[in-house]
């Protein structure tokens, strides 16, 4: 049985609205578990749930499965013009004491 790689799939559904193709002989399999509106980052927690960052400055709690997606509250104001917006996403080492993400 091939692995499941969720990181692609996050990629896969968020950059269209249809997947394409991949080849049968890939030493993958891919499946969709969430789309988001112009994703930038993603990270996986401890605990399998996912935090993603979006382009324009929000910042979604998927869950492991993709099914339950929540916005975090609480973020500085982004400038999503050019090469700006909300970028990259990163739990702290102790994150599983602390809840610390770094931005």
């Amino acid at each position: 049985m091939k692995p499941v790689v969720p990181t692609l799939a996050l990629v896969v559904a968020a950059c269209s609205a249809t997947t394409p193709a991949i080849s049968q002989n890939a030493p993958f399999t891919s499946v969709p578990v969430a789309t988001f509106n112009k994703p930038w980052a993603m990270t996986f927690l401890p605990d399998g749930r996912m935090l993603v960052t979006e382009k324009l400055g929000k910042l979604k709690l998927a869950s492991a499965d993709g099914k339950t997606i929540v916005d975090v509250t609480g973020l500085p104001t982004v400038d999503s013009a050019g090469q700006g917006g909300l970028m990259d996403v990163v739990p702290h080492p102790d994150f599983r004491t602390n809840g610390l993400v770094y931005l």
